[in-house]
């Protein structure tokens, strides 16, 4: 899994998933800072990274556009401004579950890991 991190989300969480073997670039790292929305998502897609923001009330009716005019995307996670250990747990949750999925297209929540109600599921 490739992420872009929009420029809202912290730097710091960019250095913890590097440390956890992810490939993670931020605007900042790629000289993007102030671009639209729309230019942040296309960035993205042209390098082939699921761009991370907490800015839902822009991205999600972007994403929606963009699957009506047939355009794709190399996937969106959005999520709400939590401090920064709250973020690496679900982020560590989210990689469990995706980490070999395509994104692409795709619009995933960055929930709170929930426990297994049966322990012997696997």
């Amino acid at each position: 899994m490739r992420l872009y991190l929009d420029e809202n989300i912290p730097v710091a969480l960019a250095l913890i998933l590097v440390a956890a073997g992810l490939d993670c670039l931020t605007t900042r790292e790629a000289g993007n800072l102030s671009l639209s929305d729309e230019a942040q998502l296309g960035f993205a897609t042209q390098e082939g990274r699921v761009l991370v923001t907490f800015n839902c009330k822009d991205f999600l009716p972007l994403a929606v556009r963009w699957q009506q005019a047939g355009r794709f995307h190399a996937g969106l996670i959005v999520c709400q401004e939590l401090v920064l250990p709250e973020l690496v747990r679900r982020f560590r949750h989210l990689i469990a579950r995706h980490r070999d999925e395509d994104l692409s297209n795709k619009v995933l929540w960055l929930q709170a890991a929930t426990q297994n109600p049966n322990p012997h599921d696997s």
